[in-house]
């Protein structure tokens, strides 16, 4: 007791200059902590949506194997701008089903979906920007997050 009270037995001012400062830095951290639960959120969304076009893309290769056309298709995948498109617009349409492309904390741009080939492979990249904004002193505090996730198929 005698570090919470002074020698006339009222609360200390230290005391109060404390138990400000720790109230402060917890403020601080648990903007910080919702700030990187927010951006795992928006990471495992963009994971998902890269599951999902890996889902999509196996179904095709699958079809194009059956119809013995599979060199056809890897040359659509490829080269042809209006299916890499139509998937860009799958991913995109069922990312902003789960999650707001801006909030007040983040906002997504740059969604790009590119194919190469490698080898005897095609590797196709999700890739995707987000700033995230976070203010702990006023100020919104610009932080640019690249995203990038690579799947390889074939």
């Amino acid at each position: 007791m005698k570090w919470i009270k002074d020698e006339k037995g009222s609360v200390s001012i230290y005391t109060v200059f404390f138990l400000l400062s720790f109230i402060i830095l917890l403020a601080l951290f648990m903007t910080w902590t919702g700030t990187e639960v927010t951006m795992l959120r928006v990471r495992n969304a963009i994971q998902a949506e890269l599951n999902n076009l890996a889902i999509r893309i196996s179904d095709d290769t699958y079809q194009a194997m059956r119809e013995n056309n599979l060199d056809a298709y890897c040359e659509r995948l490829t080269t042809s701008t209006v299916y890499q498109n139509e998937l860009l617009g799958m991913v995109r349409d069922n990312l902003t089903k789960e999650i707001a492309e801006e909030t007040e904390t983040y906002k997504l741009s740059g969604l790009k979906l590119s194919f190469q080939t490698e080898d005897d492979c095609i590797v196709y990249t999700l890739t995707c920007d987000v700033d995230c904004f976070l203010s702990l002193f006023g100020d919104n505090e610009k932080s640019l997050i690249s995203v990038m996730l690579v799947e390889k198929v074939l």
